[in-house]
């Protein structure tokens, strides 16, 4: 025989009873599917506004050590146009160690910009750099001694 009862041996009452239990449990297993879905999907939420999170604090930090790096690189007196290649050569995270970095890569540092090209003064008036005249005045009595064929030595 079975331990377990027939329900169609069961008093009415006791069957309502179990097919109400039935129901409930019915319900609350649905209820349960609906709540583990939501849980999943809250979870990988979660998930992702990690990662950005932790994308932004990456991005924010690399922008504060640019900014530490350009402020290093003003300080130390850099040109707007040579600010960015500067920067590239500083090697530190904190702000006395920027400072270093820039005290060093200035050792090397050479502006280009508005620099005159290197020329030899005596290129083209004889080999002698100590006639070349300083003003204008003098190198117009150059030319015009010249002219004349009698050099102003």
């Amino acid at each position: 025989m079975s331990d377990t009862p027939n329900p169609t041996e069961l008093p009415e009452w006791a069957r309502k009873e179990l097919t109400e239990v039935r129901t409930e449990a019915a319900t609350r297993r649905t209820q349960l599917r609906d709540v583990e879905t939501k849980l999943t999907e809250i979870t990988g939420q979660v998930q992702a506004l990690s990662t950005q999170k932790t994308e932004a604090e990456t991005r924010a930090a690399t922008a504060e050590a640019n900014l530490l790096k350009l402020n290093v690189a003003i300080q130390a007196g850099i040109p707007g146009g040579d600010i960015a290649d500067f920067v590239d050569l500083l090697q530190g995270s904190t702000e006395e160690e920027l400072k270093a970095s820039a005290q060093k890569a200035l050792k090397f540092y050479n502006p280009q910009s508005g620099a005159q090209p290197a020329y030899d003064p005596s290129q083209g008036r004889g080999g002698n750099p100590s006639n070349v005249p300083d003003t204008a005045e003098a190198q117009f009595l150059q030319w015009f001694a010249n002219i004349q064929g009698t050099p102003l030595n």
